[in-house]
């Protein structure tokens, strides 16, 4: 069975490489223990500072599907909206599945 490192920060947060979609881009993702959603910032985020300039490119997925459906989250250090949307999200290349993002 294939591992996946993960970096833990201070105890509070852990994040890791995820890769999103058809073509597998590679995405640094925070693996949020406490939460079912995954939140992804895409080319066309306007406001996306803390993705360090990564975003995914959706188009270049051949198995993307947009959901349509709005969502948010409010968190201690802000909140988060957005759209959700369904895609291969792989955790290592033998492991991927279909997933609400």
């Amino acid at each position: 069975m294939q591992s996946t490192s993960l970096t833990n920060y201070i105890d509070l947060q852990y994040y890791g490489t995820l890769m999103l979609g058809s073509n597998q881009q590679a995405m640094t993702a925070l693996f949020d223990t406490g939460s079912n959603i995954c939140w992804m910032a895409t080319k066309n985020c306007t406001d996306c500072t803390n993705a360090g300039g990564i975003t995914w490119d959706y188009e270049d997925s051949t198995s993307y599907v947009n959901e349509t459906t709005e969502g948010s989250i409010s968190y201690v250090s802000g909140s988060v909206s957005g759209f959700y949307n369904k895609d291969y999200a792989c955790i290592t290349s033998t492991k991927c599945t279909s997933k609400d993002f």
